[in-house]
């Protein structure tokens, strides 16, 4: 019933999303290394918007967060819900070469995008972002930002790379 209800609000839009603007938290078990990585890639997504999606960075616990993640068997997860938006990161298993470009999906799914073919979106069954070719991995490309505007409104956008 549980998963049905979830399946329910993910279809008519109702799960939560980051905000546009306000607090996200950041877990202070979280080495400075990887908060240092969730704020470069918040700033990337706030210049990439043209500074539309550009929330405060906060450390501490709150509905909308980046957390220490270490059962999930994934390297990364996100996790909405009806009032939260949790980003769960696992220390022991991320790779060094893809951690800015995991952070930025990531990101990319808190703000309700879902999986392309191509781009900064692209899934694990694609090989994921890090296995793009022929631009930058962590780049935030013209495709994933035309799905966030569809998301949140039309807006102008920067992208970091066009993907071929």
């Amino acid at each position: 019933m549980r998963a049905l209800l979830l399946v329910s609000l993910a279809l008519t839009g109702c799960l939560a999303t980051f905000p546009l603007d306000g607090e996200v938290y950041v877990d202070p078990r979280l080495s400075p290394r990887k908060q240092y990585l969730i704020q470069q890639a918040m700033d990337d997504w706030c210049k990439a918007t043209s500074g539309r999606a550009c929330p405060r960075i906060v450390p501490g616990r709150g509905p909308f967060e980046f957390v220490v993640e270490t059962r999930s068997g994934h390297n990364a997860i996100t996790r909405q819900r009806f009032r939260t938006v949790q980003i769960g990161i696992d220390l022991l298993t991320w790779p060094a070469g893809s951690q800015l470009a995991a952070v930025k999906h990531e990101i990319g799914h808190a703000y309700d995008l879902e999986h392309a073919p191509k781009g900064l979106m692209r899934g694990a069954e694609q090989g994921g972002p890090q296995m793009r070719k022929g631009v930058r991995t962590d780049c935030i490309d013209r495709r994933t930002l035309e799905a966030f505007n569809e998301r949140h409104g039309a807006g102008p956008i920067q992208p970091e790379c066009d993907e071929p």
